[in-house]
């Protein structure tokens, strides 16, 4: 018998799915689960063996993870001399387009931040057991954050859960995947700050403070501060306003729009705090910068980017 307690459908891709159960089998009967996802299992509650059909079994502990891939089906049942086996468990479900070469290429040419970790676990997703994974410094508290926020709901919700189970992700241990080319490893921080980045370019329209940027990626402003300057020598607002200077330069060229109807449509409150930003940045102002490209296009026109973002290209 499995119960599934609560679910979340995650819209930040590779993530589709997010669920906590429980998991209840007795003696002599056998629970099937098979999935046509790739999915990570942490398991929670007491002792329960898992066995793979045609493939090896393994007596998984509370604290044990299993990476499993699609379409692999799996059995559980008691422990030899138990009863009945309970389980609570937290299953992450990643789409199984992920690691195909294609899908992969795609979500690096977006900008996808854990494109490469996920390559290096490529190995893991046929069937792969990480004895007392939990036991790891701050996983448990990782967990108990994602179970608080699956009841949630909004945008904010689903960037708070998706990123609580990125840094879950994380903790699969590297020594996993040594056969993969060491390259491809990630580092934490420059991981965090390219989800920053990701949330930042979805939500710079709307109203953003440091704290609600920080509060998506689960890290403290300062924090996020920090890893800002170390790996993209600026600050979280200067990359924020550069993506909303990229939008209205875009605005600028393609549209008739007033630099007030611009300043709203990029995240700007006023047209002269938009015209503060954007001269700082480019040394005229929007007006001037309207005429001056339209007459360049006409002298020698030009293909428009489409999305006008001058972007630090490393956490496009």
């Amino acid at each position: 018998m499995s119960i599934k307690l609560c679910s979340f459908s995650s819209s930040v891709f590779p993530l589709t799915s997010i669920s906590d159960q429980y998991v209840q089998v007795d003696r002599g009967q056998n629970l099937t689960v098979k999935s046509t996802e790739y999915r990570v299992v942490f398991f929670l509650g007491d002792s329960i063996r898992m066995s793979v059909k045609d493939g090896p079994s393994f007596d998984i502990m509370s604290g044990d993870a299993c990476a499993i891939g699609p379409n692999i089906e799996v059995e559980y049942s008691p422990v030899p001399g138990v009863r009945q086996a309970q389980n609570h468990v937290l299953v992450v479900r990643l789409s199984r387009d992920l690691l195909d070469d294609h899908a992969y290429m795609k979500l690096e040419h977006k900008g996808g931040t854990w494109a490469p970790f996920l390559l290096q676990l490529k190995p893991s997703f046929d069937v792969k057991h990480f004895p007392q994974l939990l036991k790891e410094e701050g996983a448990r508290e990782v967990v108990q954050l994602i179970r608080v926020h699956l009841n949630g709901s909004g945008s904010s919700a689903d960037w708070k859960v998706s990123s609580l189970c990125y840094a879950l992700l994380a903790y699969l241990p590297d020594n996993q995947c040594a056969e993969v080319n060491r390259a491809a490893s990630i580092d934490r921080g420059a991981a965090s700050v390219r989800h920053a980045c990701h949330y930042i370019q979805e939500h710079f329209k709307e109203k953003l403070t440091l704290s609600a940027i920080a509060w998506a990626v689960q890290l403290s402003g300062e924090h996020l501060e920090r890893l800002f300057k170390k790996h993209l020598g600026i600050t979280v607002f200067e990359y924020l306003h550069r993506q909303r200077i990229g939008e209205v330069k875009k605005l600028l060229q393609t549209t008739d729009w007033s630099v007030a109807q611009i300043a709203q449509a990029s995240g700007y409150s006023s047209s002269n705090l938009l015209g503060r930003h954007f001269k700082s940045r480019t040394g005229m102002t929007a007006v001037a910068y309207r005429m001056d490209t339209r007459k360049r296009e006409i002298l020698s026109p030009s293909k428009i980017d489409e999305t006008g973002h001058e972007l630090v290209s490393q956490y496009q």
